[in-house]
């Protein structure tokens, strides 16, 4: 006897997609870095309305909202993980790394089971490095579900000094954020891709006789260029000039927080 057909399951219905017209109201990723001393830490904490993880403690003497109980690496993720809104400032992301790498230190194991005992150079075949690089995108990720919620982040990194040779010999020094930066794994160009925003606090200088001095002022740069990182998206990249005696909220002006 023929058996009855079998009818099968109706198909899920076809997820739908719509198309939403004006600005995102997500919050902005904002990344600054430059000279040890230049005022990184004065320029975030001019943001009207940021409070701040200082785990650094570059801020102990700046006037800002900051919050306390964060330790090390699993309180820094927790503690991102339950923002809702407002301002979150990092000081600093290198310092945040510095705890990833604790962290992996502490933790992980390698595909023989092998773990660290004080350094990340106990793994073998530099795992090391791809591990904190592991963790180090989880706090990213962790960011970028709260700027999703709407809060806002400035991350502030130190600076490193990277020398170029170029086979033209047209040799050239670069500014670039002190995160890690090896041909196989790189936090710092993970880092700045993630950002909306990466400013350069620098010193100005000036020629004169050949030689280069300190003209005494300082600048803010947006726009990358061959000596040194920097990037913006949506928003005004002219160098601004940041001298606290004038404006220096333009940066926090051109990004909406100040009007």
């Amino acid at each position: 006897m023929p058996k009855p057909p079998v009818s099968s399951a109706p198909a899920a219905p076809a997820k739908k997609f719509s198309i939403k017209a004006g600005l995102s109201k997500a919050g902005f990723k904002l990344g600054i870095y430059g000279p040890e001393g230049i005022g990184k830490s004065t320029l975030a904490s001019l943001c009207p309305g940021a409070h701040f993880a200082d785990i650094e403690m570059s801020m102990k003497h700046i006037q800002v909202p900051k919050v306390e109980g964060i330790e090390g690496w699993s309180d820094l993720r927790a503690y991102i993980q339950s923002l809702q809104a407002g301002i979150c400032g990092l000081d600093s992301i290198t310092k945040a790394e510095d705890w990833a790498a604790q962290h992996v230190i502490k933790t992980k194991r390698s595909n023989d089971n092998q773990k660290a005992t004080d350094s990340l150079e106990d793994f073998k075949y530099k795992a090391g490095l791809t591990f904190v690089n592991d963790e180090f995108k989880k706090l990213l990720a962790d960011i970028d579900a709260a700027t999703l919620r709407g809060v806002s982040f400035i991350m502030i990194a130190h600076n490193r000094v990277k020398k170029f040779n170029d086979p033209d010999g047209s040799n050239f020094v670069r500014y670039e954020p002190m995160l890690v930066d090896t041909d196989a794994v790189s936090n710092m160009r993970t880092w700045v891709q993630f950002l909306d925003h990466c400013a350069f606090i620098d010193l100005d200088r000036n020629a004169e006789k050949g030689k280069v001095k300190s003209a005494g002022t300082r600048s803010i740069y947006l726009d990358t260029s061959a000596s040194h990182i920097s990037k913006c998206r949506g928003i005004d990249a002219s160098v601004i000039d940041f001298d606290l005696s004038k404006d220096p909220l333009e940066l926090w002006r051109r990004l909406g927080t100040v009007k």
